[in-house]
C-alpha cells in the first residue's frame, strides 16, 4: 500500500531545502577554489540539493542520467527541465 503512495521522482520537503541550502554555505566555504567538481543524478530532489551548493561555488552541475536510485527513473528516457538544473545563472552540463 505505501507503495502505491510513493513518487518515482519526489522533490525535496521544505525541511530538505532549508537542510541543502545550510549544506551549501557550510560546504561552499570550504570547497571554495578548491578545484571541485558538482556532479549529480537526474532524481528531482539530487538537483534541488545541488543547485545552492552550485550557486554558492559558482560552479557548473554535471548531470549524470546513469547515477539513479533503484525504483527511481526506471531507464526510462528523461527529459530535465531547465528550472531543476542547477541554478538558471549556473550553466550545465549533462553527459
Amino acid at each position: 500500500r505505501w507503495f502505491e503512495e510513493r513518487s518515482d521522482d519526489p522533490d525535496l520537503t521544505t525541511l530538505g531545502r532549508a537542510q541543502s541550502k545550510v549544506m551549501a554555505e557550510s560546504l561552499g566555504a570550504e570547497l571554495k577554489d578548491s578545484g571541485a567538481y558538482l556532479v549529480s543524478s537526474p532524481m528531482r530532489r539530487a538537483l534541488r540539493t545541488a543547485q545552492p551548493l552550485a550557486s554558492v561555488l559558482s560552479l557548473p552541475c554535471l548531470v549524470h542520467t546513469a547515477f539513479y536510485e533503484v525504483g527511481g527513473i526506471y531507464g526510462e528516457s528523461i527529459s530535465i527541465p531547465q528550472n531543476l538544473l542547477c541554478a538558471s545563472s549556473v550553466p550545465v552540463k549533462t553527459f
